[in-house]
């Protein structure tokens, strides 16, 4: 992402599909990977991925800040899937640097307990 500005993003189809993707991609292996930890401790996995993720809040594996964050990137997630709405290409580039912050925080938060 370093190397494109915002309006190059926006007009490049194949950058904002890869940028989509990924963020697919991302988002799902957060919910894999907090089921997998609620599966390990015999806690009931929810049936959506706004409740996993405040599940795992609620066991104390992510704290609030990082929990409203998640929803958020959960959220985004469900609007590209499920093209809920026209996804502007500006929304998908101010979130890309934002969501790639709180995916590391929610890993260090993870493997700090595994």
């Amino acid at each position: 992402m370093k190397r494109y500005d915002k309006e190059y993003f926006i007009v490049d189809l194949k950058t904002l599909s890869i940028a989509e993707r990924n963020i697919q991609v991302c988002t799902e292996f957060l919910i894999d990977l907090s089921s997998y930890i609620l599966s390990k401790l015999d806690i009931e996995i929810p049936e959506t991925y706004k409740e996993i993720v405040e599940k795992i809040y609620v066991i104390k594996i992510i704290d609030d800040d990082l929990k409203d964050k998640l929803i958020d990137i959960v959220g985004l997630r469900n609007i590209i899937v499920h093209m809920y709405a026209d996804v502007k290409a500006e929304l998908i580039f101010d979130n890309l640097r934002r969501n790639n912050k709180n995916t590391k925080n929610f890993n260090k938060e993870t493997f700090r307990i595994l």
